[in-house]
């Protein structure tokens, strides 16, 4: 511990920072062009960003108004679903059941529209351009992937439409928030038009994912730290790294982190993240003793992540006499739940969560500190707030965890014994009927079936053994779409024409530039009877400020 805490202070002395590279393009804008004038050259490609936008959706629209139902429980012109039991209603009274998945998917709704929003603030350049650019890629991922979601079930399943109730709505807004996740690696720093890109190829991907990891893998993860966590931390990081590679040059303070009101504002996301995980991770809980453990286990991670992350950047802050790092303040508060996804509902005691919460925050914070910086600073690329740090690396031990804990799980005389509560947790290691018959079986396939019926089709007779294999396949494929997609896309932004935005400076995504302010509206209705004149071509004081380079900053 203590040689691990002295080789972060040593890697620290010699951090670097990077910032945003000015092309000759830009500096021929920020030279010679006022704001104004940067405004009106460029307008209609930026209106060109809301005419895909609205194109984008309509296609959505199309679908829905095609294919889109309301689901069996959802359908008031189902007689089951009347308040009337003398008419064969149900008397109008949701179970538990239903009441709680109705809660998750508030708990969901108020992580994307505010929490990860809020995260926004600390983008110190691009903070409300960012938060508009973030909403419209949730808004525009979550139908996306109710409709990639249904299509499955359609080719899957064979049916005719796609019915929606709250559950579905839930797993969309869990491939959105895996969205919002990735698109925080590239968004203010890109064209607008490249969101579309990423929207298009990776909600596919991640459903491709999540439907093949839950129903022909049958793997177990709870909380969805490979397919949410995991999957868009590598994607985004592909995509980072291949659309932003060395285009940033290192020497700036952009991405040293001041206490600033902002950033104090900005925590706000990550603590709405700490109070609402346990919901998250006891989502697809079966019974109300797993959603228990889910919520006990999540909040000693939970915990424990944070002792350690926050102890060691106390520490480091001391001892190099320098400014603390507000990005881990924040990674401490969801590295520990991310870490105790995939294991939420298991047997791992409240002990052993806490240990995983412990081993997750030294680990996350180290990669951090050290090698999360040497990447940047080699590859001149921009910081990224710890997101991959903070969601991917915790992802993956919280993967290696689950595979770990499924080789030593049995129903009777294992390290960790579930008597029959293993089989809702783990589908595929239901007996078959002729699997019982050269083997000592802990309970009978008729025995299992007979108090859990939904398993009948899921029974694979697998052994602790295969099972723990299939959630390392779990991880890979994971891994695997991940890589494969931040490729796709990052060379969709590398290869698209003029037309997509390239020609812009970095800095036209930036709040000065992307948004009309106050100032800037005002010299619009002085000027409107006039015509516009260049700064440097005027010989009085420009009325704006020439377009701010990032190193000003």
């Amino acid at each position: 511990m203590v040689t691990i805490f002295v080789s972060i202070v040593r890697l620290n002395r010699g951090r670097m920072n990077v910032s945003f590279a000015i092309s000759s393009r830009e500096a021929e804008y920020s030279q010679n062009l006022s704001m104004e004038e940067f405004r009106r050259r460029n307008k209609f490609k930026q209106v060109k960003f809301a005419i895909y936008l609205i194109a984008f959706e309509m296609i959505l629209l199309c679908v829905f108004l095609r294919l889109a139902r309301y689901s069996f429980t959802a359908d008031a012109s189902m007689p089951e679903n009347g308040v009337s039991v003398a008419l064969g209603g149900g008397g109008g009274r949701a179970e538990v059941s239903q009441l709680l998945k109705n809660l998750t998917f508030l708990g969901l709704v108020q992580i994307l529209f505010k929490g990860n929003a809020s995260s926004l603030m600390q983008i110190k350049a691009h903070s409300c351009a960012g938060q508009i650019l973030h909403l419209l890629v949730i808004a525009l991922g979550f139908q996306l992937s109710l409709i990639c979601r249904g299509l499955f079930y359609i080719l899957y399943q064979g049916m005719e439409e796609i019915p929606l109730d709250v559950h579905d709505l839930s797993e969309g807004m869990m491939a959105a928030f895996a969205l919002s996740l990735a698109s925080m690696f590239v968004i203010g720093r890109t064209a607008g038009i490249h969101l579309i890109f990423l929207i298009s190829v990776f909600i596919p991907l991640f459903n491709v994912c999540k439907l093949t990891n839950e129903e022909i893998f049958m793997v177990t993860d709870p909380g969805n730290a490979l397919t949410v966590h995991l999957f868009a931390a590598i994607f985004g990081w592909t995509l980072h790294i291949v659309t932003l590679r060395n285009k940033f040059q290192p020497g700036s303070e952009l991405c040293a982190h001041k206490l600033e009101e902002k950033d104090v504002w900005s925590t706000f996301g990550p603590i709405t993240l700490f109070i609402t995980f346990p919901i998250i991770n006891a989502i697809q809980a079966e019974s109300d003793a797993d959603m228990g453990r889910a919520i006990i286990n999540t909040i000693m991670a939970q915990v424990g992540s944070m002792v350690f992350s926050l102890a060691i950047m106390v520490g480091v802050t001391h001892i190099n006499d320098r400014m603390y790092d507000y990005h881990v303040l924040q990674g401490s508060f969801v590295s520990g739940g991310v870490a105790i996804a995939s294991s939420a509902t298991l047997m791992v005691q409240p002990h052993g969560a806490l240990i995983i919460g412990l081993v997750t925050g030294l680990i996350s914070t180290v990669f951090y500190l050290t090698i999360e910086d040497l990447i940047q600073a080699r590859w001149r690329l921009p910081c990224t707030s710890g997101l991959f740090s903070f969601h991917g690396i915790p992802a993956f031990i919280g993967g290696i965890t689950a595979a770990i804990l499924a080789a030593i799980s049995e129903a009777r005389h294992g390290t960790i014994s579930y008597h029959n509560s293993l089989y809702p947790i783990y589908p595929a290691r239901v007996p078959d009927v002729d699997s019982c018959k050269n083997t000592t079986c802990s309970y009978t396939f008729g025995e299992i079936i007979s108090n859990y019926p939904f398993l009948e089709e899921k029974a694979l007779g697998r052994t602790a053994g295969m099972q723990a294999l299939f959630q390392l396949i779990g991880v890979l494929m994971a891994l695997t779409l991940a890589i494969m997609g931040g490729l796709t896309v990052g060379l969709m932004n590398n290869l698209s024409s003029d037309k997509c935005g390239n020609e812009f400076p970095n800095t036209a995504w930036n709040d000065d530039s992307f948004l009309l302010n106050q100032r800037q509206r005002s010299f619009r209705r002085q000027s409107s009877s006039k015509p516009l004149r260049s700064a440097s071509n005027s010989s009085e004081e420009p009325l704006e400020e020439p377009l701010e380079r990032p190193q000003d900053k």
